[in-house]
């Protein structure tokens, strides 16, 4: 995405950057006092003094920890393993299920913030083992990031070391204390000053928020950073070949939410109340394959991607779990009323198994899923012999990040840099497959130049690129309320 170039002394060869703040000094230990009623799932109990009097630890700060934990051993992501540690508490309420998804999902997107906070208040970062620091950053988020009752993260803090490392709960009580008070002071600076206190308060790495204000701005970056920390909004996707619209709607109005349809993608709704996708008459309309979820600007993607005319020979590189290959199909039976034979491309065979099964629910029959390597189309395919192709290449997402929380704090600037090279190296593999005269669009889901602009920009300087012409480009801006950022090319091949 083309954004300006910022001219804040924040710049990345600016070299008044605020340094490292060092570790405050130990305060006096203090009962935090209380402020407001407590929320969620918090009750009132006596102080544990350190010894558990009273205090019952919730089980969705119990199920968030262990869900962190596995995360963190596994290199895991966290929606994946939420479910499942979920269901291991028996009898969890439908609260406490909710509290602890959302606890681990913040966690793991403020989770180095949340590191820094906790070792400003430990004499050494060595002083606690890695599963008590699973614990300790439950309640740093809590106390940062949820604004949350001190006196209840405190205790609640305490009783969770307690259930992971008993003997450690002296120290958890004595350093849940000093964060209770520090937190107070977070995030140690003015955000209007600094650009490493404008990253701190909204938990992103330092170089990420340099990288997002270089490209796009100050006040776009920051708008950015806080709509990555907001809750993503959801959006359905009628499909065509199953339903329509207007009977979709319906269900959704009776099962007590309304619809708000998207200006721009046919068969795209805002759904106002999400705790509808919990009723059985929606959830049958999902699992008869008459909606999906896709977030409007996937969905604006795939609608560029689906030719404006019928074609015969239609590839997708990239195809994952197939959400892509279901709207492009719907889209299809909207334009032409039927859908279109489709090869759709994945390195992984168990990507192509799982497309089948849910193209089949679907009601799509016309895909043939292939596994192979997209940067060698050539030795499967034959060159020129698709109307139309999508690449959706592999990127670093960051325009989703407040649906992926892992990716911030696993990413680096070199990595942005490798995908790049990937990215145009799929590209031009993809464009080989083109007929004259056909479309070739390329789709990424993050907003750097680098694996956006400059690759479409670096394959149309070649010789073979300059064949093609940019028809139409998809660039959404991420917002609270609206959809994530991706970014996508239409082009042309001319000869």
């Amino acid at each position: 995405m083309t954004s300006p170039r910022a001219s804040s002394r924040f710049g990345v060869s600016d070299a008044v950057v605020e340094k490292d703040v060092r570790p405050v000094r130990e305060e006096r230990e203090q009962r935090p006092r209380r402020e407001g009623r407590p929320q969620g799932d918090q009750r009132r109990a006596p102080r544990s003094g350190g010894k558990g009097f009273g205090v019952k630890l919730s089980p969705g700060r119990a199920a968030a920890c262990a869900i962190g934990r596995i995360v963190r051993e596994r290199d895991a992501f966290v929606s994946e393993v939420t479910p499942g540690v979920i269901a291991k508490f028996e009898g969890i309420s439908a609260e406490d299920a909710a509290f602890a998804t959302k606890i681990a999902r913040g966690v793991t997107a403020t989770l180095g913030t949340l590191d820094e906070f906790i070792d400003r208040n430990l004499r050494s970062p060595e002083d606690i083992q890695v599963d008590v620091r699973d614990a300790l950053r439950v309640s740093a988020y809590e106390l940062l990031f949820l604004g949350k009752d001190a006196y209840a993260a405190v205790d609640q803090g305490v009783e969770l070391v307690r259930s992971i490392q008993p003997k450690a709960s002296g120290l958890a009580n004595s350093v849940l204390r000093k964060m209770s008070v520090s937190a107070k002071k977070f995030p140690y600076g003015n955000p209007d000053l600094s650009l490493q206190v404008l990253a701190r308060s909204q938990a992103f790495p330092l170089w990420l928020a340099k990288r997002l204000m270089n490209e796009m701005g100050l006040k776009q970056a920051t708008d950015f950073m806080r709509a990555c920390n907001a809750d993503a909004p959801v959006f359905i996707a009628v499909n065509a070949i199953k339903a329509q619209d207007a009977d979709v709607v319906e269900v959704f109005d009776q099962a007590g939410s309304l619809m708000e349809p998207s200006a721009t993608v046919p068969g795209c709704y805002l759904v106002k109340d999400a705790r509808v996708l919990r009723k059985p008459e929606v959830r049958a309309l999902f699992e008869n394959g008459s909606v999906c979820v896709s977030d409007e600007a996937a969905q604006a993607v795939a609608a560029l991607a689906c030719p404006d005319e019928d074609v015969e020979a239609f590839l997708e590189i990239g195809a994952g779990r197939g959400t892509k290959t279901i709207l492009m199909q719907s889209n299809a039976v909207r334009r032409f009323g039927r859908t279109i034979p489709m090869v759709s491309v994945d390195d992984h065979a168990f990507k192509g198994e799982l497309l089948s099964k849910r193209a089949a629910a679907y009601g799509i029959q016309s895909v043939r899923p292939l596994t192979a390597d997209a940067r060698k189309l050539s030795e499967a395919l034959p060159e020129q012999s698709f109307d139309a192709v999508l690449v959706d290449v592999p990127c670093s997402g960051v325009g989703t990040l407040r649906r992926h929380p892992e990716i911030r704090w696993r990413l680096t600037a070199a990595q942005i840099e490798e995908m790049a090279s990937v990215e145009y190296d799929l590209l031009v593999e993809a464009a080989k497959m083109v007929k004259p005269g056909g479309v070739l669009t390329y789709a990424t889901c993050t907003v750097f130049e680098a694996e956006n602009a400059r690759v479409i920009d670096r394959f149309r300087r070649t010789k073979f690129g300059e064949a093609f012409e940019v028809e139409k480009t998809v660039a959404t801006t991420l917002s609270a309320t609206g959809p994530d950022a991706h970014y996508a090319v239409r082009l042309r091949r001319m000869r």
